[in-house]
């Protein structure tokens, strides 16, 4: 089962509690359905938030575990000049990853800080260190929002095609694909954001944006 589902689910149960639900409000037929629980997007925030520090987690760990292995290849055959590059290759490479996983954290905490232009910066230096790393998505995913929290939402759009274009089976291609059918929204191309969200449902039926989107295609049915 997807790691974040898992969250989402141990998150909802968490904040609903055992309280009844209420009844539902049935809307005459002309008004739009009424948005759903503001705590759903809290609790897609804190899963966000969560699921990038377990990716840093895995980008070091991989890392070490490359070194560990390039390491024992060493011991096994200590007169190869082969094996010992190897040894090297592999240690610049955890300290890049462990560099590029402090400067994400660095980023992140000025984005919460509110020094967007700065995070933009840091983010984007994060993706030239590691292009194809696993923190690659989630930085230019950052570098989407730093347009998207500005109202810069064309340019937001822009980079969220890039994750899914450049990234589809990654982590954030799903979130990517939500935020651009919201910013489809902020512009006002109501029949685009549709056709987004639909899309994200049908491809990533197993995440929480998904079952954002489904909300998102309720909402702006009208």
């Amino acid at each position: 089962m997807n790691l974040r589902a898992v969250l989402l689910g141990v998150l909802v149960t968490s904040a609903c509690g055992t309280a009844s639900p209420p009844e539902p409000a049935v809307p005459p037929p002309s008004a739009p359905v009424v948005a759903t629980d503001p705590r759903v997007g809290e609790l897609e925030t804190t899963i966000r938030e969560l699921t990038d520090r377990m990716e840093v987690m895995q980008a070091r760990l991989e890392a070490m575990e490359d070194v560990v292995q390039s390491t024992r290849s060493v011991q096994q055959n200590p007169s190869s000049p082969a094996a010992r590059t190897e040894v090297e290759r592999t240690t610049t490479r955890q300290a890049a990853v462990v560099d590029a996983s402090n400067s994400y954290r660095e980023a992140q905490i000025m984005f919460g800080r509110g020094q967007i232009e700065n995070a933009r910066t840091a983010f984007e230096q994060v993706f030239r260190t590691d292009p194809v790393g696993d923190l690659a998505d989630n930085a230019l995913y950052w570098i989407g929002e730093t347009y998207f929290v500005m109202g810069q939402y064309r340019s937001a759009i822009r980079v969220y095609d890039r994750i899914v274009r450049d990234f589809s089976n990654q982590n954030k291609a799903p979130d990517a694909m939500l935020r651009k059918g919201q910013a489809l929204v902020k512009l006002g191309d109501l029949a685009l954001a549709r056709e987004v969200f639909s899309e994200l449902v049908d491809r990533y039926s197993w995440s929480p944006a998904a079952s954002a989107a489904e909300g998102e295609l309720v909402r702006i049915r009208y």
